[in-house]
């Protein structure tokens, strides 16, 4: 007998506020602007959702949580403000560095959710910029517009600490090359191989993208270079390369319409079975 599971959201409130609360300029002026200035703007968003399935992840859509053992449902109210977001910004004038931009966002997604959470938090300077933010390897511009705040089932959406440096040969192109933080995620791996053990990563990760512009979209192609650090059977430490290329990009097919795409391809060696010690073929990911 086939079994179907029907969960339905209800979003019965939604409501959202956005204001700048503060905007502030000092008179004198610098390279053609104010040489100081700042502001801080709150987004502030409330959600409702009626869940009839009781799925685990109240913000989200997440699938896998979709409960499939065949339990009564026991049907669930949330509200939350998880998702409103405090932004600050700066900027300074200087004659040696130029335009020294500064900016700070949060939302309160930290432990889980009711904490105060880092988004953004960088510094910029002539090429480069320092702190964290969207990944070198990742395209913020083809998120879809889609009501889930989990966001579509795949793609390369990372926020990294990270330094990078921008070569700009002109205003329609972008040059990127960054050293960021080195993350890794393959211990939900290790029921397929119970030998491999966890290491402590010391090389960062290299990126870089090129992007180009023009009125109506942009094309952006990405890579990136790991260096994978475990531990074997024996607790010897061990690096092997993982690398990855993404091709993405949007397009305004009408006055409000616009088509986004994304596509990614890579490896990371990162567990092997025992078959290896007998010459087989290791589990790859």
């Amino acid at each position: 007998m086939k079994k179907f599971v029907l969960t339905l959201f209800f979003l019965i409130v939604l409501s959202t506020a956005y204001a700048q609360l503060l905007n502030l300029q000092s008179k004198d002026s610098l390279n053609g602007k104010p040489k100081k200035s700042i502001y801080f703007t709150a987004w502030l968003k409330m959600n409702g959702i009626l869940d009839v399935q009781e799925i685990s992840t109240t913000a989200a859509l997440n699938l896998p949580s979709i409960p499939t053992d065949g339990s009564p449902p026991d049907p669930l109210f949330t509200m939350d403000m998880y998702q409103t977001r405090l932004m600050f910004g700066s900027s300074y004038q200087t004659k040696k560095l130029g335009e020294i931009i500064s900016f700070i966002e949060t939302d309160f997604y930290g432990n889980g959710g009711g904490n105060l959470r880092i988004r953004h938090a960088y510094i910029r300077f002539l090429n480069f910029r320092v702190g964290q933010t969207w990944s070198g390897f990742t395209d913020e511009e083809t998120w879809p517009n889609i009501t889930d705040f989990d966001g579509p089932a795949t793609g390369a959406w990372v926020r990294n600490p990270q330094v990078a440096y921008f070569i700009r040969p002109n205003k329609n192109q972008d040059i990127l090359f960054s050293i960021e933080l080195p993350s890794t995620d393959y211990n939900r791996y290790l029921f397929v191989d119970s030998t491999l053990q966890t290491a402590n990563q010391s090389i960062p990760d290299l990126v870089s993208h090129y992007e180009l512009r023009w009125p109506q979209g942009h094309f952006q192609a990405a890579v990136v270079y790991r260096s994978i650090k475990y531990k074997d059977t024996n607790g010897d430490i061990k690096f092997e390369p993982g690398y990855g290329l993404s091709l993405s990009g949007s397009h305004m097919i009408t006055q409000n319409d616009k088509i986004v795409a994304q596509g990614l391809i890579g490896k990371g060696r990162v567990i092997w079975s025992l078959l290896e010690a007998q010459g087989g073929t290791p589990y790859l990911i």
